[in-house]
């Protein structure tokens, strides 16, 4: 076949493209003229946004990763120096919370009961009025000949000093005559008590007696309480007349024990007023010892680090290095669901033996544990040992 006819066809076909060509180009030119002639809309502040966020992501590719979604704000700006700031502040106040918790907490939670005790099941016989507790030693076959001291609390209410005047001075002179030597009673006096409830934060008022109480039974581990609510003194002339009016409250419950008054004389008002107030706080310090002598004695433990667990009861209790004495949980009062009275105290679970084996400070000790595998801690009760533990 002769080629030579199909040559009109091709110049055809290119003539054809070459018009279409300069067409789209033409097309082309026009769109781009009419696209400049047409004002370019202001982007909103979305749209701002989302194209600095992708101007950001081209130059910080690391921006799409999740550490980015986690620290990048509402306006989406970031300040890595401001988010870590702000998470130290946090972790710092949350470790000083649990301080203290750890410390004060446990002060008012219902497992730290212990108010009219009565003998259960298993335990030891409660110690008689007169009849001192008395603590054995390591070695077998021997008992001391010493008694432990029960630790006791009083608490003056501010507005007996400012009802009284200067009796405050006299007051407490006849606080140390007459507790400094009793035997069975050991005292955390009126001003030792004010020092305490200041580091922990609590005011001397009527409405805090019961937190008080289970305050002053976590440290210095204050078996009884006694609130001094009312105090007055009468000038007569044969001499001076009183009168006190006091509660008495569980330290380790911060429920009340007990309440009343006791009224006293003096045939002679040229002594003064301290014959009179050593009468009264006499008969003060004989209801702390007719009630302390039917709680078995107890104590606490104030901190456990390592081996070593350290006692709220020392040399002024009357312990001494070699002591044996058992350790157990908080306990809890047991509360009659009618009657809604205590019916005693129940001891939590035994948890081991310790050895006293030192003494420090004005009463505290160091113990080891001994025997058992139960856990020390904090606020755990320590007291004569069972034959059942």
């Amino acid at each position: 076949m002769d080629p030579m006819p199909l040559r009109p066809v091709r110049f055809a076909l290119l003539n054809l493209s070459v018009l279409l060509l300069c067409v789209c180009a033409a097309c082309a030119t026009k769109k781009s003229a009419t696209q400049a002639e047409k004002p370019k809309q202001e982007l909103s502040a979305e749209e701002k946004s989302r194209q600095a966020w992708e101007e950001q992501v081209v130059d910080n590719p690391w921006m799409v990763s999740s550490d980015y979604f986690r620290q990048k704000n509402h306006s989406n700006t970031i300040d890595l120096n401001a988010w870590w700031e702000d998470r130290k502040k946090l972790e710092a106040k949350q470790e000083n919370t649990e301080q203290r918790l750890a410390r004060l907490e446990k002060a008012v939670g219902e497992e730290q009961t212990l108010s009219h005790p009565t003998q259960q099941q298993g335990e030891k016989p409660p110690v008689a009025a007169g009849e001192p507790a008395r603590v054995a030693t390591a070695t077998p076959g021997t008992q001391r000949s010493r008694m432990l001291r029960s630790k006791v609390a009083l608490v003056v209410l501010p507005e007996v000093y400012q009802a009284a005047g200067d009796m405050k001075g006299p007051l407490l002179e006849a606080v140390r005559n007459q507790f400094d030597v009793h035997p069975q009673l050991l005292l955390v006096g009126p001003q030792d008590v004010e020092d305490i409830l200041i580091e922990q934060g609590l005011a001397v008022s009527p409405m805090n007696t019961a937190k008080i109480a289970r305050a002053l039974g976590i440290y210095p581990a204050a078996r009884l309480v006694l609130f001094v609510d009312k105090l007055a003194l009468l000038h007569e002339a044969e001499g001076f007349k009183g009168r006190v009016d006091y509660t008495l409250v569980d330290g380790f419950s911060g429920r009340p024990v007990t309440q009343g008054e006791e009224t006293g004389s003096t045939p002679s008002a040229a002594d003064g007023q301290g014959p009179l107030l050593e009468e009264l706080v006499g008969r003060l310090a004989l209801i702390l010892e007719k009630k302390a002598a039917k709680y078995e004695w107890l104590s606490r433990v104030a901190m456990v680090e390592g081996k070593s667990v350290y006692l709220s009861a020392g040399e002024a209790s009357g312990l001494k290095p070699g002591d044996i004495l058992a350790a157990y949980g908080p306990g809890k009062e047991i509360i009659h669901p009618i009657a809604k009275v205590s019916m005693g105290f129940q001891r939590g679970p035994f948890k081991g033996t310790i050895k006293v084996v030192k003494l420090f400070g004005g009463d505290a000790a160091e113990a080891i544990l001994v025997a058992g595998e139960g856990k020390m801690e904090g606020n755990d009760l320590v007291g004569l040992p069972n034959k059942s533990d």
